[in-house]
């Protein structure tokens, strides 16, 4: 289910193949909701079959912009975890495009010393039956859409990651390599 004004939430029941049902109130808190259901074809279910044992489980790709400690980090652990946050670091965020993204990457970490001045942008997948708990959050106008996770479910996090995180794209800052 998905609340009626959430469009991110929408857009992921969609994505991961489930099909409107009905409106209906979330009895716990009043609001109006969109209930969606899976309805499986009888070639989906010959495709299972076939492949036997393939996990199926639907995935979101999603964006990161990086530095490049926490690059190197995410290297040392084979590509496949991002690091535990900072202490003053309370939130990680991934994001929902790579044009937000860019725009991290290119006007922020090109320009902090911390980030060495360069910034990558990591593409992943997250398991859509783990991020689905979380609500997208717009930060700014309608691209800037972004998930907030709690840094103390990072670990969580990343043993839903599916394949590895790889870096799509390269900012320097100029005179930067």
């Amino acid at each position: 289910m998905a609340q009626i004004d959430n469009i991110g939430s929408i857009r992921i029941m969609q994505k991961i193949g489930l099909e409107f049902e009905r409106f209906d109130i979330d009895k716990s808190c009043g609001r109006k909701i969109v209930v969606y259901s899976k309805h499986y074809r009888l070639i989906s279910l010959r495709i299972r079959h076939k492949i036997g044992t393939m996990d199926l489980e639907q995935a979101v790709t999603l964006f990161r912009p990086v530095g490049q400690k926490e690059w190197e980090l995410i290297q040392a652990s084979g590509c496949k975890q991002f690091p535990p946050r900072l202490s003053f670091q309370p939130i990680f965020y991934p994001v929902l495009n790579e044009e937000y993204a860019s725009q991290i990457a290119r006007d922020w970490n090109t320009k902090d010393p911390q980030s060495g001045f360069v910034g990558y942008i990591t593409r992943f997948k997250v398991k859509a039956s783990f991020i689905s708990k979380y609500p997208v959050k717009i930060v700014g106008g309608r691209q800037h859409q972004e998930y907030w996770i709690p840094a103390e479910e990072l670990d969580e996090f990343n043993q839903n990651i599916v394949g590895t995180i790889d870096v799509i794209k390269e900012f320097r800052a100029p005179g930067n390599g």
